[in-house]
C-alpha cells in the first residue's frame, strides 16, 4: 500500500525544478502530470498496477476484461463461484482451433457457471472466450490477476495508487513534462530529454526513442 503523497512528489520535483514554491509550475500543474506519469508506468510495466480480485463473467461465450482493465498478468484463473468468494477449480487455456475441431458446437452446449477452460488471444487482450457457456443468469465468477488504469488522484495531500517504490520515476516524469513545456529553450529541451531517459531508466525499460534510433 503506497504511503508516498502526490505532494511530496511535487514538493520534490519542484526542488529539482527550483521552483519551491511552484510559481512556475504550479501544483495543478503538476498534479496533472502526476496522474498521466501512473497511467504512462501502467502502460508500460503492466504489472505495476494489478486487481486480483474475483469478477463475474457475462452469459453466453463472449467476455471482457472488467471496466478499466487494461490486459491480464498471467495464466492463474480460478473458478470463483457464484458468489465470488467461493474457491473452485483450476481453468484450462485452450486453443480455441483445438476445440472448434473435437466440438464445433461448443458455443450451444450446456450452460454452466464454472469455467472449465478459457480461449483468450493475446492480440486482443481485453477480451477472451469461455467454456462452457455462461447461463443467462446467476453467472459464476473467477479470478485472473489483471492491470487496471489509476484512478486520477483527486487532491495533492492524497497518497498515489503505485507503490511508493515509483516514487523516483514519478518526479523525473514530472521533470520531463515540466521541461517540455519550456520547450523554446535549447537548455530546457536538453533537461526534458535526459529525464525522459532517467524515467525509462529506473523502469528498467529502453527509450523509445533509442529503440527507434538506434543502429
Amino acid at each position: 500500500m503506497a504511503t508516498v503523497t502526490a505532494q511530496q512528489i511535487v514538493d520534490a520535483a519542484g526542488i529539482l525544478l527550483h521552483d519551491t514554491d511552484h510559481d512556475r509550475w504550479s501544483e495543478d500543474e503538476l498534479l496533472a502530470d502526476l496522474n498521466d506519469g501512473e497511467k504512462a508506468i501502467v502502460l508500460l510495466k503492466p504489472d505495476s498496477y494489478v486487481n486480483s480480485t474475483s469478477f463475474q463473467l457475462a452469459a453466453g461465450v463472449y467476455q471482457s476484461i472488467p471496466s478499466g482493465g487494461i490486459q491480464f498478468l498471467s495464466r492463474a484463473a480460478i473458478n470463483m463461484g457464484t458468489d465470488g468468494s467461493t474457491l473452485g477449480q483450476s481453468i484450462t487455456f485452450a486453443e480455441k482451433d483445438d476445440i472448434d475441431t473435437h466440438n464445433p458446437d461448443w458455443p450451444t452446449d450446456d450452460a454452466s457457471a464454472t469455467v472449465i477452460a478459457i480461449m483468450f488471444d493475446p492480440k486482443y487482450p481485453k477480451k477472451f472466450l469461455c467454456y462452457p457457456p455462461q447461463p443467462s443468469s446467476n453467472m459464476g465468477y473467477i479470478r485472473w490477476p489483471y492491470s487496471y488504469s489509476p484512478t486520477d488522484i483527486a487532491a495533492i495531500g492524497n497518497t498515489i495508487n503505485l507503490d511508493d517504490i515509483y516514487k523516483e520515476p514519478l518526479i523525473q516524469w514530472l521533470l520531463y513534462k515540466s521541461y517540455a513545456r519550456d520547450k523554446e529553450d535549447a537548455a530546457n529541451q536538453a533537461l526534458s530529454d535526459d529525464a525522459r531517459n532517467e524515467f525509462y531508466r529506473l523502469l528498467g525499460i529502453k527509450d523509445q526513442k533509442e529503440q527507434t534510433e538506434g543502429p
